[in-house]
This record gives structure tokens, sequence and C-alpha cells, in this order.
């Protein structure tokens, strides 16, 4: 099934036209989960070639409970259904369902998820997909929170580490919520289109020195 993610979001500019994380606990999509690469949010696709994206909580700091990911919940979104393949859990069960612009995800880990070296804790991977839209249109992705969600009832969404520890996150480009009552939103991924940033490439390592 194609898959897509949805977010609302406030960019900050660093130097060199380099791009900032709003903080800890982000949650976005990269071609890349480790330092293999540079890290960039957005990327060119011929029409009938294949792609690999990854959705990913990047540094990871609760407040409390421990260093890992045991459940996590959010609402991936997108615009454009000219592309073909499944998001794959890293061994999680999800219990969401289908939406109308995309799915509700609500997994709990069979086995918790760690962060990397690079603090980067790979949520799902939609590997190997087929973009077929021979007019190279755009695809936005974007991430948003579940309405009615009884973990995340402040509409944002995030990841559970110990039981009953809920910790709400940050899209990767910026907040997710509503203004003056209109749902706002910036992708976190763009393919074949305008990047959210206009020079915004880096590496993990560079990615984690925006932190400190």
């Amino acid at each position: 099934m194609k898959r897509m993610f949805a977010v609302l979001s406030v960019l900050v500019l660093v130097a060199a036209g380099a791009w900032a994380y709003p903080g800890p606990n982000s949650i976005g999509i990269y071609t890349v989960t480790d330092a293999t690469g540079p890290v960039s949010t957005c990327t060119n696709v011929a029409p009938f070639s294949q792609f690999s994206l990854y959705l990913c909580v990047t540094h990871m700091d609760p407040p409390e409970g421990g260093m890992y990911i045991s459940g996590w919940e959010l609402e991936l979104h997108w615009d454009n259904t000219n592309f073909l393949g499944a998001w794959d859990l890293f061994g999680g069960l999800d219990v969401g369902q289908d939406i109308d612009d995309g799915h509700y995800f609500a997994v709990g880990e069979q086995t918790s998820l760690m962060p990397n070296a690079q603090d980067v804790v790979v949520l799902a991977a939609l590997e190997n997909a087929f973009y077929t839209d021979t007019t190279g249109d755009p695809i936005h992705f974007t991430i948003s929170g579940h309405p009615g969600s009884t973990s995340f009832p402040d509409g944002s969404f995030g990841y559970q580490n110990d039981p009953g520890i809920f910790v709400s996150c940050v899209a990767s480009t910026g907040f997710a919520g509503t203004v003056n009552g209109v749902y706002m939103s910036n992708p976190v991924f763009v393919i074949n289109g305008d990047c959210v940033v206009g020079n915004q490439d880096t590496t993990w390592s560079g990615i984690k020195g925006l932190y400190r």
C-alpha cells in the first residue's frame, strides 16, 4: 500500500544554508539512517524508478523512562498516489487503520527499538517503492497526530518508552497543529518538488551537532 506523511512546521535556517531540527524527539522521513550519505528533505526520482525512504525518530530524549521505544502513534499522509510500495514496520504490530489520505499508525513493538550510533530510531521503511507518475509530479510526505487519540490527547504524535509514559514529538521540519482554526502543514519530505529548505543537505554527524 502507498503511504505518506503529515506535519505543520516552523523552519529554522542555520549557517551555510543548512537546516535545523526544531528540537529533540523529532520524527521525519529520510533516505538514509546512518552516516553513509547526506541527509536531505527532498530527492528526485525518474518515472518508473525505485526509491527507498525511512520514517525515523531522531535525537530521542525522553524526560523520563528508558532510552527505547516500545510503541508509537501518528498519522501518515500523501498528496499523490502515483507510487507503489508498502511501509514495513520494524517488528511491531500495527492496530491502526487506513484513512482517506493515508494511514493511522498505532504500533506496539514486540521488541523495543533502540537508537543507533547516530541517535536515529527507524520506525518503518518504504523500500524499493516504484514511482509511476510519467509527468514527474511531486509527492509531499507529511505527519500529524490522530484526532481522538487517548495516548496523545493534545493532538500531537510520538512514542512510548516505559509503560504509561508517552513522549510527544515534533516533525523534523517543525511543529504540527492548528493555527487560528486552520490546520497548517509543511512536508517532512518531498519527491520531485521544491525542498522544504532550499539547500539543506548535511550529514547525521552535522545533525547531531545541532542539538549541542
